[in-house]
């Protein structure tokens, strides 16, 4: 990801003086750019952590009947159970 200049992020002035409509449009126009740049990058990052977590994560098939390992860890004495893990 490049991170933009102080030149990119100054006003473009032109020469002319836009009307009102004119400078909503072309704000309008700003905004959905910087909109859909920040989407793409967002979702390259995804895809960029998703495969970081898949290097890691294990499949697992159970079949029914199967016996699995249930954690359940204690509760410690003077705590509620009310807030604990189920």
């Amino acid at each position: 990801m490049t991170l933009p200049t102080s030149d990119d992020l100054k006003t473009k002035i032109t020469k002319e003086n836009p009307s009102h409509n004119q400078r909503l449009e072309n704000l309008r126009n700003s905004l959905k750019s910087a909109n859909k740049i920040v989407k793409e990058a967002n979702k390259k990052s995804h895809q960029h952590n998703r495969k970081l977590y898949d290097r890691k994560a294990k499949l697992r098939k159970f079949e029914t009947g199967d016996f699995v390992y249930l954690y359940i860890p204690a509760i410690k004495p003077a705590l509620s159970k009310k807030f604990q893990k189920s």
